[in-house]
């Protein structure tokens, strides 16, 4: 995709960055606050003070009627903004129009799935000169601000640069989100890499905090989109409850998985945990192959889905599931032929296929699959039937190591999975991840603003705290702390410093 794709767009995207540019969302709501109680005010004035005002009470009903009128002409700007607003949103069950699933994507080839931030900087750019488009646009002011780096830097950057780079000279994918922009531009002007550098953030500093932007505006976008199929389809259901059939064998091979007292699997791996339920919810090959740098962080993902099932937020169609922790020792020492195992493989999965509730959980699936064939057993041979049933699937789990091991040259098994990574996500960007959600929380409430580096910085001190139970606890109190100290230095904006000052006070 080129830049003058981008600022090709349809008139409607052109009239929703209009009607935001001139009379933004803010201004809206609060004309429409205000409109919402005038209209009950007039009416009041009407009925008890009609008589004794110089206002005749066909004047108060006119007035009335035109605060109405009023309100209902806001209401549909806001309803055509907000779905332009909307481009872009990647939703996991299939709506029509929107990006996430086979079958949305499929409904919605014609439609543009560009992000309106994107758009929006793109409609209010020079193509002569994107980088002064991006840095006075105020989604490049939130990501400088995010930065801490001062706005007087960055006019006098413009000023004093040499070189102004064109539109044509990015380098954009497909319907690029924000952070891919950001990326772009980095890429392409080089007096602005090195301006960045000067403030010692490097390309992928830029993204990360560009990305971070991106991830709370599409936060505000699913709290707008409270109709959605992703947030409706979460409540819990009536009458959804399964009846728990025969299970002789597999009470004698494995437990149903419950979840854990404390987890992080939703702070640390959410999105994850949402791209499990998206494979789980195909109409073929419904089969989840999750692989980990570590076994312990694989399991916090299937962990969290066993949490949402119990807690009732998973999403429906999935709400009568249980998932099913295999235990395949079992398997293997119970049994001394290969005929043996195979026919308790199989009657496990007969079993499970009656019942229509049952995920399989199989823990170090590799190995699984190297002791099995040990036996004689082809572990492909005998899933593969099942995996062509909708009341059967299997959720394997594997450590980086053991995928390049034993795994990855088995095409036909893997063909059946849908491979879902985390061996990208090192421990302190997951922890970013999960403070980067929850500072957004806590800048609403307590009216601060937190900035990039801090961020980091506080990241660096919780790792440790990611290895026992206490760790959101321990978070928590940090948070309470660092509130405690900004209140004290009569602070809004907390930076790096900050944070290495309350660490070092804080005991280890």
């Amino acid at each position: 995709m080129t830049f003058k794709d981008l600022q090709n767009t349809s008139i409607k995207i052109r009239a929703a960055v209009w009607l935001e540019t001139f009379a933004p969302r803010r201004l809206r709501k609060a004309l429409k606050e205000v409109l919402l109680l005038l209209v009950p005010l007039i009416i009041i004035l009407s009925i008890f003070f009609a008589e004794e005002s110089h206002l005749s009470m066909e004047k108060l009903i006119g007035m009335s009627f035109a605060a109405i009128f009023l309100l209902l002409i806001i209401f549909m700007f806001d309803i055509f903004f907000y779905s332009m607003y909307f481009e872009g949103v990647r939703t996991t069950l299939p709506e029509f129009g929107f990006l996430g699933t086979e079958s949305s994507s499929t409904h919605s080839h014609s439609r543009s799935h560009t992000p309106f931030e994107v758009l929006f900087i793109a409609l209010h750019t020079n193509p002569e000169d994107v980088t002064l488009g991006f840095l006075n646009s105020i989604y490049g002011r939130i990501v400088f601000s995010r930065l801490n780096v001062d706005r007087f830097a960055v006019e006098h950057f413009l000023k004093s640069r040499a070189l102004h780079i064109r539109g044509e000279q990015l380098k954009l994918p497909d319907d690029p989100p924000l952070a891919a922009y950001a990326g772009a531009l980095y890429d392409a002007d080089a007096e602005f890499s090195r301006f960045l550098l000067g403030y010692g953030f490097t390309r992928r500093a830029f993204v990360a905090v560009t990305e971070w932007v991106a991830s709370m505006i599409e936060t505000e976008k699913a709290r707008l989109r409270w109709w959605s199929r992703d947030s409706l389809g979460r409540i819990r259901g009536v009458a959804k409850e399964w009846t728990e059939g025969e299970t002789e064998h597999l009470k004698k091979y494995g437990k149903y998985l419950l979840p854990s007292s404390s987890s992080l699997g939703e702070e640390l791996y959410g999105k994850r945990v949402n791209m499990l339920e998206r494979v789980l919810l195909r109409s073929k090959d419904a089969n989840a192959l999750i692989i980990g740098n570590e076994k312990e962080e694989v399991f916090l993902v299937v962990d969290e889905l066993a949490r949402r099932i119990s807690d009732g937020t998973v999403l429906s169609e999935l709400e009568h599931k249980k998932l099913f922790l295999l235990n395949t020792e079992a398997f293997l020492s119970a049994t001394d032929s290969k005929t043996d195992l195979e026919r308790e493989i199989v009657n496990v999965l007969d079993e499970a296929e009656k019942l229509e509730h049952i995920i399989f959980v199989i823990p170090d699936f590799a190995a699984f699959v190297s002791k099995a064939e040990s036996h004689g057993v082809d572990v492909a041979e005998l899933l593969i039937p099942y995996f062509h049933s909708s009341h059967v699937q299997i959720v394997a789990l594997c450590d980086k190591l053991s995928f390049i091991e034993g795994l990855e040259r088995k095409t036909r098994l893997l063909s059946k999975f849908q491979k879902i990574l985390l061996i990208e996500n090192h421990k302190r960007e997951a922890i970013l991840r999960f403070l980067e959600e929850k500072v957004a929380s806590i800048e609403r409430k307590k009216q601060i603003f937190i900035t990039y580096s801090a961020l980091v910085a506080i990241a660096i001190g919780a790792e440790k705290y990611f290895s026992d139970n206490a760790a959101a606890d321990k978070i928590s109190k940090f948070f309470t702390e660092l509130m405690e100290q900004m209140k004290q230095k009569q602070k809004r904006i907390v930076t790096e410093r900050d944070i290495i000052e309350l660490r070092a006070r804080m005991p280890a």
